[in-house]
């Protein structure tokens, strides 16, 4: 499910997740595939 929003952070430009760690799960790179696509992400 937290993979659905990541392409609605190209329309608002900022998106935040409560669980990002339940990625982790199906595809344990998510994120990291993200940042070389050109996403900025911020772990809190």
């Amino acid at each position: 499910m937290a993979m659905s929003f990541v392409p609605l952070a190209l329309k608002t430009n900022h998106i935040e997740l409560d669980d990002y760690e339940c990625v982790s799960k199906s595809f344990k790179d998510y994120f990291k595939v993200l940042s070389l696509l050109g996403f900025k992400t911020k772990y809190t």
